[in-house]
């Protein structure tokens, strides 16, 4: 890792989807490409037991808690 990573804040990308959406994260994930930061950490929480949005949040929330700065959003957007 050079000086510049060591010093870069990291960014935490959480993304929720469900079993059922595939096409959704499938096109996220190929917009996300072409405009993902430098320094980040990507985690998608696929919430196959439909325990609901808030729970996928906070285990984004969870794993992404190291980050300087958390982004969450839906596979749908």
């Amino acid at each position: 890792m050079d000086r510049e990573t060591e010093t870069r804040p990291s960014i935490g990308i959480g993304v929720t989807t469900t079993p059922n959406r595939k096409e959704y994260i499938d096109e996220w994930l190929e917009y996300f490409q072409k405009v993902k930061p430098k320094n980040y950490h990507l985690h998608i929480h696929e919430d196959v037991h439909y325990k609901g949005v808030a729970f996928s949040k906070n285990q984004n929330l969870k794993t992404l808690q190291s980050c300087d700065y958390i982004f969450l959003f839906d596979d749908d957007c």
